[in-house]
């Protein structure tokens, strides 16, 4: 499988951003709503030492995938005769989804930074209420709309693969 991608398959480098992002992206979904609901100080703080590094590795990540396409990769044809409309959708969809890494991203860093920085993550001082804090209206909010695209993206590719039988998740699979 080449790095670059061709008009039928996504290369290696797209692969592996989408899917080591993806796997991180559900990662920081899933212990963000746990240390959310979560009242010891210590199980928090040992999360939020996995949970920030890895948001940097997303925002990074996406970054890069950025260049990759705007500089280096070009992205395979669109697949099939869907309307025109869903051919939109995906692309709103897509743009959504690095704007809302980025913003996620940034604000992640913001309460990070309000936080004390990263030496409160590591074990020194006591962690703040981050609820109070500026950033997190935003970093919580957009979290639910990135979970909600998730489920529409994933769900858009379950029914191209499943229903319309078009072989679109092999397109960003290894070959």
């Amino acid at each position: 499988m080449a790095s670059k991608s061709t008009p039928t398959q996504y290369g290696t480098v797209a692969v592996t951003i989408h899917w080591l992002a993806a796997a991180l992206i559900i990662w920081l979904l899933v212990s963000g709503k746990i240390m959310s609901n979560a009242v010891d100080e210590a199980f928090i703080r040992t999360i939020l030492q996995f949970h920030a590094p890895a948001g940097i590795l997303v925002l990074l990540l996406t970054f890069f995938r950025i260049f990759w396409w705007w500089k280096k990769d070009t992205k395979p044809s669109a697949i099939g005769n869907d309307p025109k409309w869903q051919k939109l959708l995906a692309k709103i969809i897509h743009y959504a989804f690095y704007f809302a890494i980025i913003i996620m991203g940034g604000s992640g860093i913001g309460l990070i930074r309000l936080a004390g920085g990263p030496s409160v993550i590591f074990g020194e001082g006591s962690l703040p209420a981050f609820h109070e804090l500026q950033p997190h209206f935003m970093h919580h909010n957009v979290s639910k709309i990135l979970f909600i695209m998730l489920i529409l993206h994933a769900g858009a590719a379950l029914f191209h693969q499943f229903i319309k039988k078009d072989g679109l998740i092999g397109r960003m699979w290894y070959k």
